[in-house]
């Protein structure tokens, strides 16, 4: 049922690479005009600069045919998504390297059979239990829980620990959301691994 919650939200999240090197986590999110350019949201720490933003490839709808059980063997294992729904070049918007936010806007609009999704957000820093969904050393998507409040560290949104799943290197800049589905932050460090 948690992961249910989010199944929206599971399809404006993306894995890429830059210069043909796995990097980082990102999610599409949505502007306030709600016309669905395709903006990606990810974190400053990733190296995404105006130079090799052109070399950026977003990998959609990579994730496994079904969910496995948490914590078991085969949940940590490689699975079996497909890297065929990409996007490739982008141009750099927006970065601060003091919230560690990374803002892109790919070349061309999103193909209609990729069914992704435009992530709304929330600014307005409140508390409550967080969700993420990553793909943590650039494979297969993954969700992460929060049950506890977050708590808000300006300008940053922490996560105590997670109550189920893990984050792990690849996953930074993935988006964290709130219980409403709208993204509160990205994810920028911390000391979850798995193991």
């Amino acid at each position: 049922p948690l992961v249910q919650a989010y199944s929206d939200q599971i399809g404006s999240v993306g894995a890429y690479t830059l210069e043909g090197v796995d990097t980082c986590s990102g999610s599409l999110i949505n502007n306030v005009n709600n016309t669905r350019t395709p903006l990606f949201l990810t974190a400053e720490h990733c190296g995404i600069t105006e130079s090799n933003a052109p070399s950026m490839v977003v990998y959609f709808n990579f994730q496994n045919s079904t969910c496995r059980p948490p914590d078991s063997a085969e949940s940590g294992q490689v699975g079996d998504g497909d890297l065929s729904q990409f996007m490739s070049g982008a141009i750099l918007r927006s970065l601060w390297e003091y919230s560690d936010f990374c803002l892109v806007e790919l070349d061309d609009n999103i193909p209609p059979e990729y069914d992704v999704f435009f992530a709304g957000w929330d600014r307005t820093g409140a508390v409550g239990p967080a969700t993420g969904i990553h793909h943590p050393a650039v494979a297969e998507k993954r969700i992460s829980f929060e049950l506890d409040d977050t708590v808000i560290e300006d300008p940053y949104v922490k996560i105590t620990d997670w109550d189920f799943g893990v984050t792990a290197p690849g996953s930074s800049g993935s988006p964290l959301f709130d219980l409403n589905g709208r993204i509160i932050g990205d994810l920028t460090g911390g000391y979850s691994a798995c193991g």
